[in-house]
């Protein structure tokens, strides 16, 4: 391979194999391209195209070149206009109102909004961790935009991990420290996204360890994210781990069924779509565990749209859930394993779940158990009530009786959450 052109080539090819629509909507309108040391740089004159590159496509793209050049790039989209630079505008489209909220996101969501409001009076540091593609980064850009729009005169800092530490490495190579300290340590609010990074990285660790100091004891606040909780990062500094747990600690699950539907029909309204319920339906229950897939499903199907010029099919839908399979509800998921897993939660059989028993433990075990059915199978009410003997009506009451308390009480909110993920594997 002699140039970043033809690796740009060949991850071109792929990627219009891998999504024709997108392709033609998107990626080959990408011509202003520049790689150096690490680092791919995309230059775009249209917001639009930049927004679309960075919420939906990043992803794609990235795996694309990294199956090329044998690691992932990291890449930076920068808007200008033509013949003289322009700075690059906020994230305004992330922010709480956008933001939608769930069983699985309450508590983060409240927890990163109260930090807006507030910041620096409690929940200092706040870590929100969850696997790729939940609203982990909306969360924290929404802090960052709320905090600009109350406070316009604080100084708000939102990085990634690993540019904090290309940052550190740029300053150490130029020997500036002294204006890395000043940068970091003269946040009002520092943000910074996917904190896993720095583990094995001694240096950015004490860097990040003196800053940390220097910004909460003067009472500004820090937020973070990371895939993990503090306790999973077995390379963390010690010093560093202990501050993070001295926080407020929340995760992110996958969304519920529900939540799904909310964000497709947010997403549908912005773009003007008008897509039948059953179309709707069909995406939300494809595509489980990953919000960003939603989202890049809105994109495709708008794009489909737009070129078609009529409504969304539902085989346009079947085409585009086809192509985000890989990240879909894995199909060894079934009513026994989440069984088993209720069950040996609590200390009941699974015949005593599936039987007319009442008592207390046994009732919540079964409640439990068709919400989670519900939410990690493909099973509809009356599949689901046809496996316990009841009629679907009564599977929607328990359904929603459970919902309900997850709303109302943090600690069994917490308590189900475990138990899904436990039956998803995520553990």
């Amino acid at each position: 391979m002699n140039s970043f052109e033809d690796v740009w080539k060949q991850a071109l090819e792929k990627l219009e194999a891998i999504s024709p629509i997108l392709y033609q909507i998107y990626y080959s309108k990408i011509s202003n391209i520049e790689y150096s040391d690490g680092v791919v740089v995309i230059r775009t004159d249209s917001d639009y195209l930049k927004q679309i590159i960075e919420h939906q496509l990043i992803g794609e793209l990235s795996d694309t070149l990294a199956e090329i050049m044998g690691f992932a790039p990291h890449i930076d989209v920068e808007l200008f206009e033509p013949g003289a630079p322009a700075p690059v505008p906020p994230d305004d489209n992330m922010t709480f109102e956008r933001f939608v909220e769930g069983p699985s996101n309450t508590l983060a969501y409240n927890a990163a909004k109260h930090v807006a409001e507030a910041p620096g009076t409690a929940f200092n540091p706040l870590y929100i961790y969850g696997h790729s593609g939940l609203g982990k980064t909306h969360l924290l850009l929404a802090i960052k935009n709320e905090v600009a729009k109350t406070n316009p005169f604080f100084n708000i800092i939102y990085i990634s991990g690993e540019n904090f530490t290309n940052d550190l490495i740029v300053h150490m190579r130029h020997k500036d420290m002294a204006a890395f300290h000043d940068k970091y340590r003269s946040a009002d609010v520092l943000l910074v996204d996917d904190i896993q990074f720095i583990q094995n990285k001694v240096q950015t660790q004490e860097e990040f360890f003196h800053t940390f100091n220097a910004l909460t004891q003067s009472g500004r606040q820090i937020a973070v994210t990371s895939d993990v909780p503090p306790n999973k990062l077995p390379t963390l500094n010690e010093r560093l781990r202990t501050r993070f747990e001295a926080g407020m600690i929340v995760d992110i699950g996958a969304p519920a069924e529900e939540t799904r539907m909310a964000i497709l029909q947010n997403r549908f309204a912005e773009r003007g779509l008008k897509v039948p319920a059953y179309i709707t339906e069909y995406i939300a229950r494809s595509i489980t565990s990953n919000i960003r897939k939603l989202e890049g499903a809105v994109v495709q199907l708008d794009a489909i749209c737009s070129l078609s010029g009529g409504e969304p099919t539902l085989e346009d839908a079947k085409r585009i859930v086809g192509g985000l399979a890989e990240n879909t509800l894995p199909p060894e998921i079934t009513t026994e394993k989440v069984l088993s897993t209720v069950s040996e939660f609590y200390g009941v059989t699974q015949e005593d779940i599936l039987s007319e028993k009442r008592t207390a433990n046994v009732a919540e075990a079964r409640q439990i158990s068709m919400f989670a059915i519900r939410e990690t199978t493909q099973l509809g009410l009356q599949s689901i009530g046809a496996l316990f003997g009841k009629q679907h009506s009564t599977v929607h009451h328990s359904i929603e009786k459970t919902q309900k308390r997850i709303q109302e009480d943090p600690a069994f909110s917490s308590h189900v959450s475990m138990i899904i993920k436990d039956i998803r594997g995520e553990y």
